[in-house]
């Protein structure tokens, strides 16, 4: 992926999303052709920078399912980091996210930490070890 695409979902910079968009119309495209990686999706939701990211569903909403290289789904990485919002924002989007098996597909749990005790149920699948925060 482009280092300058990379730096805006990292700092949650939409404008410079179109601009990249704008220089190379297939930017999404070719990383949309890649199996595991990390998406601007992953990037956003992993920061929260919550625009950038319903700025790329809207766009490219298959980023949602990609696993990165460690396993994880962008909403894998939201409820790791405590992005709340995100998550929120994600499943109000596409309901069945919560449904993507991630790192050690069959050994994910259900989990509800205390800070998503919101979420609706059924919650995220993440991996056990996280649990013991």
């Amino acid at each position: 992926m482009d280092d300058s695409l990379r730096r805006a979902a990292r700092e949650g910079k939409v404008c410079e999303l179109y601009r990249l968009i704008q220089r190379d119309g297939n930017v999404l495209r070719r990383i949309d052709q890649v199996e595991f990686i990390d998406t601007p999706l992953h990037i956003a939701a992993d920061a929260g920078c919550i625009d950038f990211a319903m700025e790329i569903m809207s766009l490219k909403p298959s980023f949602a399912r990609v696993l990165n290289q460690e396993g994880l789904s962008p909403i894998h990485l939201a409820v790791k980091q405590g992005h709340k919002e995100i998550v929120l924002r994600l499943l109000q989007i596409d309901k069945d996210l919560v449904r993507v098996r991630g790192k050690k597909g069959g050994a994910m749990k259900v989990v509800m930490r205390e800070q998503f005790k919101d979420v609706p149920s059924p919650c995220v699948h993440v991996p056990a070890e996280w649990m013991r925060k």
